[in-house]
């Protein structure tokens, strides 16, 4: 009897890694989406919850887009790597990709009106909106009231997302631009001051801020362009 035991309990300590290799999940990359702008394009891919896009600049002289899929591929499954972590390791040949939509109710707005700004995230993410008009510019998310930028998670979002503070036009320009800035990692406004419940800065300090931020590979950003009369 005690043979019997002491096979059974080698044939399953044998077979206990098989067994956990079956059940273990591989995830392969897959393209979700194709975008064209003009003569040039870009293709999203998703590996778990993770989006990302190839910088394709950054592969022509060296790995195929193929080859980076398969190694990221490899990468994340042996890892089980935190997001982060496939961007530094693939740091220069992919960037995040963490915006799905970002729209308001109208494109014209009057002066004094409230805006109402909505979009949706392929994955959980930082958010701040960024207001830029001709004369300065102000980080109107998060703020005193709404402090709570904390990764949002992938799905949709509105701003404002309470009652407790309002969103609207001062009129001193033509066309203000609203900037989602999205991030995998939290980032710091710090040169902007707090005036009142938001916190603003210069329209220069502010430019060069969005600019710092397209160009981390971490970070995504997407433009509204709202006209004023």
């Amino acid at each position: 009897m005690k043979k019997l035991l002491l096979t059974a309990l080698i044939v399953t300590l044998l077979l206990s890694p098989l067994l956990m290799a079956k059940d273990k999940i591989y995830y392969k990359v897959q393209e979700i989406e194709s975008k064209k702008k003009g003569a040039f394009s870009k293709v999203i891919y998703k590996i778990g919850n993770f989006c990302f896009s190839i910088i394709s600049g950054a592969i022509a002289n060296s790995d195929s887009a193929k080859n980076v899929i398969t190694k990221i591929e490899v990468y994340f499954n042996d890892k089980n790597s935190e997001y982060g972590d496939i961007l530094e390791e693939f740091q220069g040949r992919i960037k995040a990709e963490i915006i799905e939509d970002f729209y308001t109710d109208s494109q014209n707005y009057h002066k004094g009106q409230n805006i109402y700004f909505h979009f949706e995230l392929k994955q959980d993410a930082y958010v701040y909106l960024l207001n830029v008009s001709n004369n300065d510019a102000c980080l109107v998310y998060p703020n005193l009231n709404e402090l709570n930028s904390y990764e949002l998670s992938r799905g949709e979002h509105h701003l404002p997302s309470n009652n407790s503070y309002s969103i609207s036009v001062d009129g001193s320009s033509k066309v203000e631009k609203f900037y989602l800035i999205t991030a995998l990692r939290p980032l710091y406004f710090d040169k902007f001051k707090q005036t009142g419940i938001f916190k603003c800065a210069s329209r220069g300090v502010a430019l060069q801020e969005v600019a710092n931020v397209q160009n981390s590979q971490f970070n995504d950003v997407s433009l509204i362009k709202l006209n004023i009369d």
